[in-house]
């Protein structure tokens, strides 16, 4: 099979590709085919005993190239954002905050009851990342904004890089392979380099929407660190329902 049929067969977006490099259409990440190439090496460590995770050469790489992303300037101190839930009622604030800890489940960067505030920078990524959720009976949609405070937080930005961006191939593995969720173990190495994140003591983590298309990627923010308040304190205004005549 070409490139091309292997992306088409295997359900990845793309713009455009080339016996170079490949452009995903989803989320912009350009990947190189020497980067491309590294994918069983990739996998090898990603699935790799809990027991050789910290002293795997790839889990030093990661830890260095995190630096290499890190935020360090902003143009403004907050950051507007959105999130949208699917709820029975018009539901106060705390009910659009990330879940509180007893209620967490594992999701695609966080661990059973290790709560993550995910937030989309555009309202429009917030409604994709609701696309394929259907709706509970007698729910409506809610979406609520906030202020990201930027310029508090410790921040790594992981959205599409230049071609020749490991950290970025490593989460375009995820991104593209981690597509069936197992209940028992959803996204275990998203979850995994969630971790490192984490560990690296970030706060946050900017990434490009795994919903996205050519004609309209976005960005959203995983939020680690959310104290006592778990987002609250971020929101700006009250929860407005989401009135809208279709998906697109």
């Amino acid at each position: 099979m070409t490139i091309h049929e292997v992306a088409v067969a295997e359900g990845i977006g793309f713009n455009a590709i080339n016996s170079a490099d490949l452009n995903r259409g989803a989320t912009g990440r350009e990947i190189s085919s020497a980067h491309a190439d590294l994918g069983d090496e990739i996998d090898a460590w990603l699935h790799s005993d809990t027991a050789d995770w910290d002293q795997h050469p790839l889990t030093g790489r990661f830890r260095n190239e995190l630096v290499t992303h890190k935020l360090s300037q902003v143009s403004c101190s907050f950051q507007r954002a959105f999130r949208m839930q699917w709820v029975e009622k018009p539901p106060n604030c705390s009910r659009m905050g990330a879940p509180d800890k007893s209620i967490t489940q594992a999701g695609r960067y966080n661990e059973p009851e290790d709560p993550v505030l995910y937030l989309s920078l555009e309202c429009c990524g917030a409604l994709r990342e609701m696309q394929n959720t259907e709706a509970p009976s007698g729910t409506a949609l809610w979406v609520q904004e906030y202020e990201l405070p930027l310029d508090q937080l410790s921040v790594v930005d992981i959205r599409a890089k230049a071609v020749d961006d490991w950290l970025g191939t490593i989460f375009d593995r995820c991104e593209t392979r981690e597509r069936t969720i197992d209940p028992s173990n959803p996204y275990p190495c998203s979850r995994r380099i969630a971790a490192l994140v984490k560990q690296a003591g970030y706060d946050c983590m900017l990434i490009p929407g795994v919903r996205g298309d050519p004609d309209g990627q976005y960005t959203n923010a995983v939020v680690f660190t959310l104290g006592l308040h778990r987002g609250h304190d971020w929101q700006v205004g009250k929860p407005k329902e989401v009135i809208f005549a279709s998906w697109r």
